[in-house]
């Protein structure tokens, strides 16, 4: 008689339990033994789960199975623990006449009886990791209510020993997170940043980088403190690494650098315009009209909403709804910008300088013993020119938003390129929205920049309702 034993183990069976492959191996050899087996042949998975068969050692197992005589087990859920699956693993066994002997499960599969109570413990295996499952997801839930991160954690984060404390901020590969940040608000593409991050820190997995792997880190809400879960961002308790203010400017820079039809790239607003309805992207399709980009791919047959809208409307309202906003400024009292980014910066700059000082004043006096004076000033040195460069990126963007501001005051020059005027609509708006209300009005949603406002304008059906809003001066 020829046998087949098959193992398997989960990390956290294994943890819990003790259950290693070594023991099922023993036990299983056993059995084989008792049962008067001639040549026995070992399959193992190790840290695999049984939520499905895709697992290499019973995959090559089932293609050979017709090779044994009988299939020896630990126990019935080592094979599966999903009752489809596992019913079609005995019928594999029936169909090429191999029996299935479990070591702590005796059943005789030759009966109508056996083969019910081996369908009555497969649902029980299923029921068992279905119970699972809802555990994990409920204790998912528990933590984001908390807070609290579950995943492998972002570069720039380590766990601490806690289960429910948070994360602690690993300060090498921090200032590695925030060079990126510089770099793209600085205007790097994101193959230089690559090659750069490449020269200075490998990948964590010993590869090098990806754009897609860098753009993950640029566009990861939990370095400001938040966190994604469940296709939503919440608010997080860890300490953040990046400023909302210098987030909010990377993701500018990708929305402006969005992907556009190439027969619209040459209009401002199709970099910054998206549908309402599906989150796509507005291109200037036709002559005169705005339509959704990722409807127009689906085709006619395929489309869950119409969002087709006159050019010339959406134009002069986006200016003119700009041109307001931008007015109700006080530009003239923001020469000095002090934010609450900036003030806390300079308030941290102003801190470390004074420990400085009086590390230094103690150092004179001989009060503390030198190396002691000295370690205690490299580390406040280093974390003062960081906040120093930090303060200085802020001022500087500052500085680019009062221009921007002051020359929308102004009025926007007749012959400003495309790129200016794309860049100039970014200093005020992260992306404006475009969707069909249910009164069939056309609705434009501004979502701000620099502020979290949500302005709210709808279109009339019939433009000639509109007045006041020709000769702005805008193209």
């Amino acid at each position: 008689m020829r046998a087949a034993i098959y193992t398997r183990v989960s990390t956290e069976e294994q943890a819990r339990e003790g259950l290693s492959l070594e023991a099922q191996e023993n036990a299983c050899r056993t059995e084989a033994e008792r049962l008067r087996a001639e040549t026995v042949e070992v399959f193992s998975d190790q840290g695999i789960s049984a939520s499905s068969l895709a697992r290499p050692a019973l995959q090559e197992l089932l293609s050979r199975i017709s090779e044994f005589d009988v299939l020896v087990v630990w126990r019935l859920d080592r094979l599966s623990r999903s009752l489809r699956d596992f019913s079609g693993v005995v019928d594999d066994l029936c169909d090429s006449q191999v029996g299935l002997a479990s070591v702590t499960e005796h059943i005789d599969m030759s009966g109508a009886a056996g083969r019910l109570m081996l369908h009555i413990m497969g649902a029980f295996n299923e029921f068992y990791i279905s119970i699972l499952r809802e555990n994990v997801i409920a204790a998912q839930e528990v933590r984001a209510e908390r807070g609290l991160y579950h995943g492998k954690l972002p570069i720039g984060y380590v766990p601490t020993e806690g289960h429910l404390q948070p994360p602690t901020v690993d300060e090498n590969a921090a200032d590695f997170v925030r060079k990126l940040y510089s770099l793209l608000n600085g205007g790097m593409s994101l193959m230089d940043i690559r090659r750069w991050a490449d020269s200075k820190r490998p990948h964590p997995n010993g590869r090098q980088w990806g754009t897609s792997a860098i753009k993950k880190i640029l566009t990861n809400p939990f370095y400001i403190g938040m966190m994604r879960h469940r296709g939503d961002v919440i608010d997080a308790i860890h300490e953040p690494i990046i400023s909302h203010r210098v987030f909010r400017r990377a993701q500018a820079k990708f929305a402006a650098v969005a992907h556009i039809h190439p027969k619209s790239r040459t209009h401002t607003f199709c970099g910054i315009l998206r549908c309402g309805h599906c989150g796509g992207k507005m291109i200037s399709h036709t002559a005169g009209h705005y339509q959704c980009d990722r409807q127009r791919l689906a085709g006619l047959a395929a489309q869950t909403h119409k969002m087709y809208v006159r050019r010339p409307k959406v134009d002069t309202t986006i200016w003119e709804v700009t041109r307001r906003v931008v007015d109700a400024l006080d530009v003239d009292d923001m020469d000095e910008p002090d934010t609450e980014e900036t003030a806390a910066l300079k308030e941290a700059a102003a801190q470390l300088t004074t420990e400085i000082e009086y590390n230094l004043e103690a150092a004179r006096r001989d009060a503390v013993p030198q190396e002691m004076l000295e370690r205690q000033n490299r580390a406040l040195v280093k974390k003062l020119a960081r906040v120093t460069a930090d303060l200085e990126n802020e001022l500087a963007q500052s500085a680019k938003e009062q221009s921007a501001k002051r020359v929308f005051r102004a009025g926007l020059p007749k012959r400003a390129n495309h790129e200016r005027k794309l860049e100039l609509l970014h200093v005020v708006w992260n992306r404006i929205e475009v969707r069909r209300g249910e009164d069939e009005l056309v609705e434009l949603r501004f979502y701000g920049a620099w502020t979290d406002a949500v302005y709210l304008h709808k279109l009339p059906k019939y433009w000639f309702e509109r007045t006041g809003l020709v000769g702005l001066g805008f193209d």
